[in-house]
């Protein structure tokens, strides 16, 4: 049902009781349906890697949450206030765990070695502790010492 059948590419965010959708590609669903098996069909899964790596700022550090930001605004998130929703235009551990299972799955090592383990690796090494989110640029923001990245 909430696969985007226009693109072809990707499972949409949302759909309403009454048929209307919206879609904000969130990169955390597609990735948690290729790693544990929800889409098994070999072509839909590569359509779907290459909808995430397409993205403009996929992999600065761990992994990117949607294609499209979040407004600010309460139809779109709890945080409310601003133009955007602070947490969709930043990197989350939880989604780089998800991408990373996702490349398990499909034996895809040099993603999973070169764009998510070994820059968060070089990092933890250079600052120990790490902050709570990457921006657009790969540089840590927001709070420090955090414990959602190891």
């Amino acid at each position: 049902y909430l696969w985007n059948n226009t693109s072809d590419d990707h499972y949409i965010t949302q759909l309403n009781p009454d048929g209307t959708t919206r879609d904000f590609v969130d990169y955390d669903a597609n990735l948690l349906a290729v790693a544990f098996g929800v889409v098994d069909d070999d072509d839909k899964i590569n359509r779907i890697l290459n909808r995430v790596d397409s993205g403009n700022y996929t992999h600065v550090r761990g992994t990117w949450c949607c294609e499209i930001p979040y407004s600010g605004d309460a139809d779109d998130c709890y945080i409310v206030g601003g133009d955007v929703c602070g947490d969709s235009i930043v990197t989350l551990a939880r989604i780089g765990w998800a991408d990373s299972h996702a490349r398990k799955r499909i034996g895809d090592v040099d993603t999973f070695l070169n764009k998510l383990l070994l820059p968060l690796q070089d990092d933890l090494l250079n600052d120990i502790w790490l902050y709570e989110r990457y921006d657009y640029d790969g540089q840590q923001i927001r709070t420090a010492f955090y414990f959602e990245y190891p």
